[in-house]
């Protein structure tokens, strides 16, 4: 079987092969895949489920010194300095997550 067989992504101008190769080059958990127009695709394993990922966008998010607020479904909502950030999870396959991140 074809390991490169994966849906397509929402991502613009990723294939599903880079976007696995730049996770399994990174050293962090969030693999960041692109960003354009005040959005950022991240990608990460499902191994320990979509629970460990929410924890690790909200890492990332404070991090970069935003609050993180509340969880509304696959929305994380941030805020910092009057802005607010949204960043959605998406199970892409049964291995990996998609995570889209736009400041608002």
């Amino acid at each position: 079987m074809n390991r490169w067989f994966y849906p397509p992504l929402p991502v613009p101008d990723v294939s599903a092969k880079e976007a696995v190769k730049k996770l399994e080059a990174s050293d962090r958990v969030l693999a960041e895949l692109a960003s354009a127009g005040g959005v950022r695709w991240y990608i990460d394993r499902n191994g320990e489920g979509i629970g460990a990922v929410d924890d690790a966008v909200k890492r990332m998010s404070e991090a970069e010194g935003w609050t993180f607020t509340s969880k509304e479904g696959a929305g994380l909502f941030f805020e910092k300095d009057g802005e607010r950030r949204i960043a959605t999870t998406r199970i892409w396959n049964r291995k990996y997550v998609l995570v889209k991140v736009q400041d608002l």
